[in-house]
């Protein structure tokens, strides 16, 4: 019996009937620039073990510049979470897509606010220790 899923799995690019369960782990191998017929440009990574290419659009590309940084040699050897989801299409209909997972790491983890670093000035005087207030009453 033949699956509709061999004709949307073929091709060189990642789709997300690819990725077989919920996640698929993946290390960024290396990238390339392809520029099509109409003058739109895109990116691909290579993935280590994958023969596919994943094509990064502009969300996924987000998500990776704010785990490794905007600039993609250094994504080089990082690993990636992919997770198979569903999208609005341009067209209004709801579409396969993949999903890159944003791992916890030092670029994006939340601040600390450290209460000793706070900047004292006349607006914003230092607290006083003790309980010598004067209280006018």
């Amino acid at each position: 019996m033949t699956e509709i899923t061999e004709y949307y799995s073929s091709g060189k690019s990642l789709k997300a009937v690819d990725i077989e369960g919920d996640e698929l782990d993946v290390v960024i191998e290396g990238w390339r620039d392809h520029t099509f017929d109409d003058g739109k440009k895109t990116l691909f990574l290579t993935l280590a073990g994958l023969e596919k290419e994943f094509r990064v659009n502009y969300t996924n590309g987000g998500r990776i510049a704010e785990m490794y940084g905007k600039r993609i040699e250094d994504w080089i050897g990082k690993p990636l979470t992919l997770m198979p989801d569903k999208t609005k299409g341009p067209s209004g209909n709801i579409v396969d897509t993949i999903v890159v997972r944003v791992r916890k790491t030092a670029r994006n983890a939340p601040k600390k606010y450290d209460v000793t670093m706070k900047k004292y000035d006349e607006q914003n005087p230092p607290p006083r220790d003790g309980l010598d207030d004067d209280i006018p009453f």
